[in-house]
């Protein structure tokens, strides 16, 4: 799960002194013993500050400090939530709550109680997308507000995947062959997007096994809500599923399932289908990028191949 890709910037440093300056504007006594550098996330630097009295936070600081408002936003939206961490802003950094648990990419590998987590995983999914209605789909401001509108329909998919590979920068990463193949499968697929009624609910964004942690096979916390939008809940979906060669990962896709159902949402028959298309979308403008790294390029290269040439039917 993508391994070993490659930062989109470099971790950015910080002294146990900074650390401890930036906790104090949310707990004025504290005193920070060690700040350790976290596994996940690719775009911004986190940080686990562990301070005198035993106490945890996570420090991040972000890849673009003007997503903190929305953020916060989101976190202050979902507070009810026992999954969802609390969220400070401090100055160009934030600070989060600590939450205990295992990453779920290390429950699919360890590859036991699938089912149960699977189900958690759904759950957990459908309980968060109740959480917030909107009446149109797109990217949220810090307000919560739709800003730029965009709606995963036919057009827009055939339109979106037409403008990677022309006047984006998604084509200059992979063989012309490939290019091609990607455009027919939009032409030829697009269509049964016309099927997904999930209608404008909030999206995680990146709802995958490296944002989601564990405890047992129930989920802990659900983490990194930049990417938050209004959209289909096939774009959440498509991206949990994207990794799905782990062994029995088929019993986790049915555990999740059956926890949306629980929370009352009912998929198509064809939502592998359709959680694939919304996913090509998102690979393909993980690529509309100047420079990409090695490892990352080349991953999601194989995941479009694999899209486009096996396709669900």
């Amino acid at each position: 799960m993508k391994q070993g890709w490659e930062r989109m910037n470099g971790l950015e440093p910080l002294s146990l002194k900074d650390a401890e300056k930036t906790v104090r504007i949310i707990k004025p006594d504290a005193v920070a013993v060690c700040a350790i550098p976290l596994e996940t996330g690719l775009s911004s630097s986190n940080y686990r500050i562990e301070l005198d009295d035993g106490a945890k936070v996570v420090l991040r600081l972000p890849r673009n400090s003007g997503l903190l408002e929305k953020e916060e936003a989101i976190h202050g939206l979902l507070a009810a939530n026992t999954t969802v961490p609390w969220f400070r802003t401090a100055g160009q950094a934030a600070l989060l709550e600590w939450k205990d648990g295992i990453l779920l990419r290390d429950v699919l590998e360890q590859g036991s109680d699938l089912m149960d987590a699977g189900r958690s995983a759904g759950q957990t999914l459908g309980g968060l997308r109740k959480a917030a209605a909107f009446n149109e789909e797109g990217d949220l401001t810090a307000d919560l507000e739709v800003g730029f509108r965009f709606s995963l329909t036919p057009d827009f998919f055939k339109e979106t995947i037409e403008y990677f590979f022309s006047t984006g920068k998604a084509g200059s990463h992979m063989e012309p062959g490939l290019a091609e193949e990607v455009k027919r499968f939009a032409e030829a697929n697009g269509y049964l997007l016309e099927k997904d009624d999930t209608g404008a609910g909030l999206v995680h964004g990146d709802f995958n096994g490296l944002n989601i942690l564990m405890e047992g096979s129930n989920v802990s916390a659900v983490l990194d809500w930049e990417y938050a939008m209004s959209g289909s809940l096939y774009i959440d979906i498509g991206n949990m599923i994207r990794y799905d060669t782990y062994p029995g990962f088929e019993l986790f896709e049915k555990g999740m399932i059956e926890g949306l159902e629980r929370t009352g949402f009912h998929l198509s028959g064809d939502w592998k289908q359709l959680a694939r298309i919304a996913d090509l979308v998102s690979l393909c403008s993980m690529l509309d990028h100047d420079t990409i790294g090695p490892n990352r390029k080349a991953d999601l290269i194989r995941l479009i191949r694999r899209t486009v040439r096996e396709p669900i039917y």
